[in-house]
């Protein structure tokens, strides 16, 4: 997606804007449609949102952030990914010299429990509250399951996997790099720890890169097999589910429901 975006904004920069006028349409088109991996800025003039963006140069500020937030929502309805149509608009806002898109973000639900023997900070996440941090025992962040499943704290539990696909359904609200969303900004090249969970680095997968898990209550096939994990990982925006053993150090995210 990156290479596609630097391109897209390559190309942009070497027209004026008259590109974009209506008697530059098919035009315009012909030209993205000649570079290979435009298929986004290509299918952005068949709906001609480029266009629609130009025509705006001497309307007012609000019936221009208006018309940008359509075009981006335009996008959208034809199933381009929300991350490639937010960078794709705003390559266009950027060259034809209009207001940026303005995406508003999650607000941040972010509160201290008591947790063990200590206060956790917490994030609320749809309906229900995480721990914004790995849970200690023993000193250290890492634990086997037994370890994970014998000190839940009263009023907490360990979460199954029906608790975080509601976590994800939630986050699928605002985009599709749920993974991303997740991380902390620091330790990762894309976190963006939009709700406040904070996941730190704290494994390497097979070729060295950060990755982290998280212990589920739920087993693969009975109790004694092995039991299944959240995983994120560096070379993904998306989250994973795996299996583990037992015995594997893994880290603890209590959770509980938000009182009606």
């Amino acid at each position: 997606m990156e290479k596609l975006l630097q391109k897209v904004k390559r190309l942009l920069n070497e027209y004026e804007e008259d590109i974009f006028s209506d008697e530059n349409a098919s035009r315009l088109k012909k030209v993205f449609e000649k570079e290979s991996g435009c298929e986004a800025l290509s299918l952005a003039c068949i709906i001609r949102l480029p266009q629609k963006l130009y025509a705006l140069k001497n309307e007012n500020q609000e019936t221009k952030k208006k018309v940008v937030d359509d075009c981006y929502k335009s996008l959208l309805n034809v199933g381009l990914h929300r991350d490639v149509s937010l960078e794709l608009v705003s390559a266009l806002t950027d060259v034809m010299k209009l207001p940026s898109l303005e995406i508003e973000l999650p607000k941040k639900i972010l509160d201290c429990y008591s947790c063990g023997k200590k206060d956790y900070g917490t994030c609320q996440i749809g309906n229900l509250i995480w721990l914004a941090s790995n849970f200690v025992i023993g000193g250290k962040e890492l634990c086997s399951y037994s370890e994970a499943e014998s000190r839940v704290p009263n009023g907490w539990r360990l979460p199954t996997i029906h608790d975080y696909q509601e976590m994800l359904a939630t986050i699928r609200n605002v985009t599709d790099r749920d993974g991303a969303a997740l991380k902390s900004t620091d330790g990762w090249e894309r976190g963006l720890d939009l709700f406040g969970f904070n996941a730190v680095p704290t494994h390497e997968d097979d070729v060295g890169l950060p990755s982290t898990f998280f212990w589920l209550k739920d087993s693969r096939y009975s109790y004694s097999s092995p039991h299944l994990c959240f995983g994120l990982e560096e070379n993904s925006d998306l989250v994973v589910f795996t299996s583990c053993g037992k015995s594997d150090k893994l880290c603890v995210r209590y959770v509980m429901d938000v009182e009606e």
